[in-house]
């Protein structure tokens, strides 16, 4: 029987042990904050949450329709279309163009400089009040100084029989 008591004053130590042990472990590292039962929220909370983003969300749309800053215009300038727009005097030469019906994604190749050609859109400038105004399948009308001037692509010309010959095979 003693050996009974023993035992059971021994577990009772035991755990009364691990209880103080347990106790002045979270006393250094307190519970965290995810488990704490006061910021356990429960559906309805939830809900009113979610109601007040929405309202927020609907005060936010209405303050942008009120155009506090007032409405950006818009300034819808019409296409030129241009069909005879003298040939430039510039000494810039068209190297390539790609040509679309959706005009921003048109694009040409101006040789500006001997030797430097550069890339090219609508609205973009070649050198200093000089832009590219609209481009064609074949050539690219430039704005320069307020004046429409034409730029056309050179096409290859076979100046003679001789050179038109190209690795044994005769072009005609």
């Amino acid at each position: 029987m003693d050996a009974r008591i023993k035992l059971t004053v021994m577990l009772m130590v035991l755990l009364l042990l691990a209880y103080q042990l347990s106790m002045t472990f979270w006393r250094f590292f307190p519970e965290p904050e995810l488990f704490n039962q006061a910021n356990i929220i429960n559906r309805s909370q939830v809900r009113s949450v979610e109601q007040d983003q929405q309202s927020y969300l609907a005060k936010a749309e209405a303050i942008g329709r009120t155009y506090l800053f007032g409405k950006a215009e818009v300034d819808a300038a019409p296409m030129q279309v241009v069909e005879e727009a003298p040939e430039t005097s510039l000494n810039y030469k068209l190297r390539g163009i790609y040509f679309s019906e959706d005009l921003t994604l048109s694009s040409a190749i101006v040789e500006v400089q001997p030797n430097k050609s550069q890339y090219f859109r609508i609205g973009d400038e070649l050198a200093d009040k000089i832009s590219v105004s609209t481009i064609s399948s074949d050539h690219i009308i430039i704005d320069r100084y307020g004046k429409l001037e034409r730029l056309n692509l050179q096409k290859p010309t076979v100046s003679s029989a001789r050179d038109a010959q190209v690795g044994g095979i005769q072009m005609n």
